[in-house]
């Protein structure tokens, strides 16, 4: 029953990969999820810690502290799940999916693009508040352009997104 469900899951996974596929080749739309994604690579991260910092010293060095936690929490609970799961990614493993970017490793399970993203979402929804829909938008399609790029499939991207938000929430319970 269990392993049945796995393979439904799994299918449904590829089906909607190729799915997301179909509307790639389109400059523009190309275009915007290749900077999407790169925008989730790390360095803009340190560029808002430091903004907030600059602007609101005592939120922003909370927001960062608890920032770093969390980065460090989702990271080694990433790396741990990917190196156990073994997921080969859909631009390697599904026929008709090709990677419009590379692969920042060699496993898919989960996302980590997307984790750091929502981490950012819970960070901002916690200290900053007034940013908390521009930045879970940008999460939504940093997950959505992990799909895109052929790099991840939906289940890596939903793990992903759970994984930021509980290291996120955990982070903040631990600095708070």
């Amino acid at each position: 029953m269990v392993k049945s469900f796995f393979l439904y899951l799994g299918n449904l996974d590829s089906r909607l990969c190729v799915i997301v596929s179909t509307y790639t080749g389109k400059r523009y739309l190309d275009k915007s999820m290749y900077y999407i994604t790169r925008s989730g690579d790390g360095p803009l991260y340190a560029i808002v810690a430091l903004l907030m910092l600059i602007f609101a010293f005592d939120t922003g060095f909370l927001f960062l502290v608890a920032g770093s936690l969390a980065f460090v929490i989702e990271i080694v609970i990433q790396k741990l799940i990917k190196h156990k799961v073994k997921r080969q990614r859909p631009g390697a493993s599904v026929k008709g999916i090709r990677f419009l970017v590379s692969p920042p490793d060699q496993f898919s399970f989960p996302s980590g693009h997307t984790a750091g993203a929502f981490i950012m979402g819970v960070l901002t929804l916690y200290f900053f508040p007034f940013l908390t829909i521009p930045v879970f938008m940008w999460a939504g399609l940093m997950g959505f352009s992990r799909i895109y790029n052929g790099v991840h499939f939906p289940t890596d991207v939903f793990a992903g997104a759970l994984l930021g938000i509980v290291s996120a929430f955990g982070a903040i319970l631990i600095v708070i």
